[in-house]
């Protein structure tokens, strides 16, 4: 097993003092085991195990917004590589009066709106992901209605590329909330 050390960043010497003197003081009302359940609770609550939560703050990354931290950003990207699947499929197969689902209705439009009083949705970040989110699904309309109209094969790839652009920044703009959020 190798070792390596470098200094504790700013903010992780600041989280880590603040977690301490929260520890502290509840130590002094109950047992070293109840301690010791609190902060695998706390670990818990955040989805993270000690060797996560200590790699997260050794990257500056946050660890301290329990809704942000708890957000499975994997499954809404993979139901968006899915949403998206489901539409050109259905276009390939010939049938031309689709609906796209509307932004609001998918996994992630839901969780987008039932967030949106928190604290981390007051950042450029989530307004890239919100503006991103909707311009996924405009784009997969445009997509749709090309394809019943005629649109040429250059149009209708074009479409796609720039709904993929929107949801890689989506998802990249998603990570660096759940990153960067704090309570």
């Amino acid at each position: 097993m190798t070792s390596y050390r470098k200094p504790l960043n700013e903010y992780a010497k600041h989280f880590i003092s603040k977690l301490y003197a929260l520890l502290v003081e509840y130590e002094k009302t109950h047992s070293v085991d109840e301690s010791v359940a609190f902060l695998q609770n706390y670990l818990d609550q955040r989805g993270l195990t000690y060797d996560q939560f200590i790699d997260r703050l050794s990257l500056g990354k946050s660890v301290a917004n329990v809704t942000a931290m708890n957000l499975d950003y994997k499954k809404y990207l993979n139901s968006h590589v899915i949403f998206k699947a489901r539409y050109i499929d259905t276009v390939k197969n010939g049938k031309k009066k689709i609906a796209v689902q509307n932004k609001h209705d998918c996994e992630l439009g839901r969780w987008l709106d039932t967030v949106q009083n928190e604290s981390f949705a007051n950042t450029p970040a989530w307004r890239n992901i919100l503006k991103n989110h909707e311009q996924t699904h405009t784009l997969m309309e445009q997509y749709i209605h090309g394809a019943s109209t005629g649109a040429s094969e250059a149009m209708l790839e074009t479409y796609l590329k720039q709904a993929d652009d929107c949801t890689e920044a989506l998802f990249n703009s998603l990570i660096e909330v759940i990153d960067n959020s704090e309570e």
